[in-house]
Parts: C-alpha cells; structure tokens; sequence
C-alpha cells in the first residue's frame, strides 16, 4: 500500500493600497483552485483536487496554512504567487514556509504568528505607551495560541 506524501506551505496574505477585503478559509481555498485552472489547466487543477486544502486562516495577520500533494508543491506555490485579486482587492499571497509535516508547519506558523502579534502589540503600544487595562506592553500576554496547535492532534 502506498501513502500519500503531502507538503505543508504556509503563507501570508498583503493587501494593497485599497485596503483588505473579507477573506476566509474557503475563499482562498477557491481563489487557489482557480488560479491552478488558469496557469496549469485542467491536468494541474486535477492533480491538486485530492489533497489541496486551506487548514488554517487567521485574517486578523494574515497568515494561513495550504495542504498539498509533494509533486504539485510547486505548482500550488506558483499559483499562489499569480493571485493579485481578491474580492476586488489587490492581494499577494507569499508563500514563508514549506514543510514535510503539519508539526513542523504549525511550529512554523506559531512563530510567525506570535512575531505578528507582537508587532501588533508594540505598534500599539507606541500609539498609547501602554497596553489596554494599564498593563505594561512588555509586559502584555499574547492571544491564546491553542488555535494553532490544535492543527497538531
């Protein structure tokens, strides 16, 4: 019996000048579908249709997770890289990270994840010097991450 190998790609969602539209998990799951119709035909769609999915999307920073076979890695990585357009917004979806295991992208979307929401909490910090409720911004937890690793079990 053969198992199926799959990548891991995790990713990072820029918004132009225009500002964000509402995205979600399925949405980018569609727009990443399309964008593999458009670039490789119905052969690269195909290939990618059994094990392409969004597993994670934080639309607070913009990162996300994308499951896909080993061999269409590059194509679902190029078509990722063609997406300029969401919801009539411009967009550019860039791919940080490619790993073998979900363990090991989830560890690096929880790094990721927390450099954001420090860089979050720093900028607001620096508008107010300090957090919400008088705590300190050094001193300020960051947003629970069992979200995150909950991807894991």
């Amino acid at each position: 019996m053969v198992r199926f190998k799959n990548r891991y790609l995790t990713f990072a969602v820029r918004w132009g000048e225009e500002g964000a539209a509402r995205l979600s998990a399925s949405k980018i799951a569609q727009l990443l579908r399309a964008s593999l119709t458009l670039n490789f035909g119905a052969h690269g769609s195909g290939a990618e249709e059994r094990a392409l999915q969004v597993k994670y999307y934080d639309a607070r920073t913009g990162l996300g997770m994308v499951r896909c076979t080993r061999e269409g890695e590059r194509r679902v990585w190029a078509s990722m890289s063609f997406i300029n357009e969401a919801g009539g917004k411009g967009v550019a979806l860039t791919v940080l990270d490619s790993s073998g295991s979900i363990r090991c992208a989830s560890s690096a979307l929880l790094r990721l994840w927390r450099a954001a929401m420090r860089a979050r909490i720093s900028a607001a910090a620096a508008d107010r010097g300090v957090w919400e409720e008088g705590v300190a911004a050094a001193d300020a937890p960051l947003v629970d991450d069992e979200r995150i690793l909950t991807l894991v079990h």
